[in-house]
């Protein structure tokens, strides 16, 4: 009985992938029926991707040199349909010897299941048309079509998908999901997923992927290990759920597993260079990212296919798992940084800056409507500071006249800190506004957004671990500001609970292995009351923890650049692009604050962030640097004074 059905089918299909609940389904007309008097041709069956696009497999000619349309008849009214079409061969049309199936792709709204609408092929003045009974009838289920359309030679199935490409690239992002739920039904049948090996500790070869993180809609890095105890590896090629196929190979930087060597069995305290990690990009967005397969290949020509896991998309875990990147003994740590870690981590930063929005924006007490300057302060974490600062400034009368902004940077703290911030107002009787965002942006995300809605003319921007030593130093620095020929930055004296100097003005500094320009404090744990801290000049950069800077001049210059992770370095780039403009940056001993130091955000954060930052900084000004800096690096404490 099977045979004689699949005959009537006149298809090529591979094994296994007739089913016989939809016998009736998909019967197809004979050659003869399929002739029209005005236009050769049928189609045999539909269906839908998403809510706005049709799918028709079937084969119509039109003369040389003539395109067909598509349009929907409704109510007198004729909609030319947009369509993406290819042709593939039909053994049913061979007789024709010519390459007439095709397969078409129809922007179509759904009105074309109401029972009043047509679909119409349009070539010259020839047409074939399909009333609404007969689409409903004919259409099937992704997964039935794929099953039923014979695609059996790779450059169609090619072409089929490169068409599916060009036509996602323009899908609304509301229907995306749905494209990509059908898209993954038609590659999981027309290309099946390899077998999965499994790696067993007597495997002389093997390929995991732990890790494969979609940094964007084209860029991924892929982290895991490859181990081949007897002949060296040659091709390491990622397919994607759509087909695409990339040789990570070249991409590949290689660091130690001690984990897996002991798992073979192999005794190394070091362990050998199994792990790998690769960035790597895509020449087109895809619909559905999980369903991705490696494939491994040795000198041996022997191959071996592994299932990737899901695709990891969430910001914070991608710079998380880039930050772990940093901690492991790479072969090449240079190219590790300027191969990976630098275009994951610029793509990760840009994106997570556009993902960012203010969840809410909460005024408590009577804010000035014409403020002389916006106080910006980002909050991670420790909202605790925030009474700290707000009873400093209580008896201080300018902050009152002066618009202060606490950005909430940890959107898990919105309920808590909320709830108290009104209580904190009726205590100390300062207004403030509270600006929270919905996901953690990092410091300068922070910032900049917070500037964007700031009213003063001037900003400061100030660290939430930052708390005056007296009364009226807010009006001295705006005044210096004020003071100053040509305006860039002006940051005051900060000092430890214990009195000793914590900032000074900034110098840059090579680090220990030469490597990398490090930023430095002028006399850093010297008494406060050292005369070369108490000489106002221009420095080669000041601290962001308490930095004054004019809000059109900081939005002229981009803010903070967002490239840096979480917090470090952004102050000392904002000021040497300011110095780029010719423009001075200033510090001002007379006016001094407390600083913790490192307690706005947790040190252990800070310190996987540190060595990217300070490689990512030495990357971008490493010449200015020099330049301001000299050769011999004996002179930075001179710089300045």
């Amino acid at each position: 009985m099977f045979k004689h059905v699949r005959r009537a089918f006149n298809l090529v299909l591979p094994p296994g992938s007739f089913r016989r609940d939809a016998v009736r389904t998909f019967v197809r007309p004979s050659m003869a029926e399929r002739l029209n008097d005005r236009l050769r041709g049928h189609i045999d069956w539909f269906t839908r991707l998403g809510d706005g696009h049709l799918l028709l497999a079937g084969w119509f000619r039109v003369p040389e040199g003539e395109k067909p349309s598509f349009h929907l008849l409704k109510d007198a009214r004729d909609v030319h349909l947009r369509d993406w079409t290819m042709c593939h061969p039909r053994e049913d049309c061979s007789a024709d010897k010519e390459t007439i199936g095709k397969i078409v792709l129809l922007e179509a709204p759904p009105g074309l299941s109401d029972g009043a609408s047509r679909l119409l092929i349009r070539s010259g003045s020839r047409e074939l048309t399909f009333d609404a009974t007969y689409i409903a009838k004919q259409t099937l289920t992704v997964e039935e079509w794929a099953q039923v359309v014979s695609l059996p030679d790779p450059r169609s199935r090619l072409a089929f998908f490169d068409m599916l490409r060009r036509a996602a690239a323009e899908v609304r992002a509301e229907d995306r999901s749905n494209w990509g739920k059908a898209w993954a039904s038609l590659h999981g049948r027309l290309y099946p997923r390899p077998e999965h090996v499994e790696v067993r500790p007597d495997s002389r070869a093997g390929l995991v992927v732990e890790k494969l993180l979609g940094v964007d809609e084209v860029s991924f890095v892929a982290i895991g290990w490859i181990r081949d105890s007897e002949s060296q590896v040659t091709r390491v090629v990622g397919v994607s759920p759509e087909g695409e196929t990339v040789d990570i190979l070249p991409s590949i930087v290689r660091f130690a597993r001690p984990d897996v060597a002991e798992y073979f069995g192999e005794h190394s305290s070091l362990g050998a260079e199994y792990g790998f990690c690769a960035f790597f990009t895509l020449p087109f967005p895809l619909v559905s990212q999980n369903g991705w397969t490696f494939e491994v290949e040795n000198g041996e020509g022997i191959r071996r296919f592994v299932h990737a896991p899901r695709v990891t998309t969430a910001v914070p875990l991608i710079r998380e798992s880039l930050l772990e990147l940093l901690e492991q003994r790479a072969v090449d740590s240079e190219r590790l940084l300027e191969r990976v870690m630098y275009p994951a981590a610029e793509k990760t930063q840009a994106r997570g800056e556009r993902e960012v929005n203010v969840h809410s924006d909460i005024r408590f007490g009577p804010v000035p409507t014409k403020p002389a300057v916006s106080i910006l302060v980002p909050l991670y974490k420790r909202i605790d500071f925030v009474e700290q600062q707000l009873a400093q400034f209580a008896g201080d009368p300018e902050i009152a006249h002066s618009e202060l902004i606490y950005i909430l940077d940890s959107p898990e703290d919105i309920d808590r800190f909320t709830s108290e911030a009104p209580l904190l107002y009726e205590l100390y009787r300062v207004p403030f506004r509270i600006i929270c965002l919905d996901r953690n942006g990092g410091y300068s995300t922070a910032n900049n957004i917070a500037a964007k809605r700031a009213q003063g003319r001037l900003l400061l921007l100030l660290n939430s671990d930052v708390v005056p030593v007296v009364s009226g130093w807010l009006e001295s620095l705006v005044a210096g500001y004020q003071g100053m020929r040509r305006p860039g930055a002006l940051a005051p004296k900060l000092i430890y609970e214990d009195g000793s100097l914590q900032h000074a003005g900034m110098y840059f500094a090579k680090s220990m292995d030469g490597k990398y320009w490090e930023n430095r404090h002028f006399f850093k744990g010297l008494e406060a009351r050292f005369p070369g801290a108490n000489e106002e000049r221009d420095v080669p950069a000041v601290t962001g923890a308490c930095l004054l800077i004019s809000r059109d001049l900081y939005r002229d210059v981009g803010g903070l650049r967002g490239s840096y992770i979480q917090g470090d370095f952004e102050d000392s780039d904002l000021c040497l692009r300011l110095r780029a403009r010719g423009l001075p940056v200033r510090y001002k001993p007379d006016i001094s604050l407390y600083h913790l130091e490192g307690q706005s955000y947790p040190s252990p954060l800070r310190a996987r962030t540190f060595r990217y930052n300070c490689w990512l900084h030495t990357r971008l000004w490493n010449d200015e640097i020099s330049a301001i800096q000299g050769t011999d690096d004996s002179r930075c404490g001179e710089v300045g004074a």
